[in-house]
């Protein structure tokens, strides 16, 4: 019996591994703060050191009151590597990892799609928190 659950862990291990991500530029949201390139280059260097994916935020529908930079668009797919469907809690994990690894402290703007799931990645503005 353990053995089944030692090839079932890495079974999983090995299909939640086969996400993608695509980042790309977004333009600046309204409610975000306009940051001259040079800064939001030095800001993203401070703050792109992977973080716990546990204290990722998601916000599916809103945005946070807080101030913040986007990071960028990622995409993750519905579907693991064999062809079958991922669960709902599998998915968010997912983005939470890979919001994690490229340094954001939030997902926004999650956009369900036929085979994929598409949000932007942002980090909170250090400098404007209070």
């Amino acid at each position: 019996m353990k053995t089944v659950y030692l090839f079932i862990t890495i079974c999983i291990t090995t299909l939640l591994s086969a996400c993608s991500s695509t980042p790309t530029q977004q333009p600046v949201d309204t409610a975000v703060k306009e940051i001259a390139p040079q800064k939001k280059i030095a800001m993203l260097d401070q703050q792109c050191s992977k973080k716990d994916p546990l204290n990722i935020a998601v916000y599916p529908h809103e945005k946070p009151k807080k101030p913040y930079i986007v990071v960028g668009k990622e995409t993750i797919s519905k579907y693991n590597e064999g062809g079958i469907k991922r669960q709902e809690a599998c998915l968010r994990d997912a983005m939470r990892n890979l919001a994690a690894s490229i340094g954001g402290d939030a997902v926004i703007d999650l956009q369900h799609h036929n085979d994929k799931i598409t949000a932007t990645v942002i980090a909170y503005d250090k400098n404007e928190l209070v």
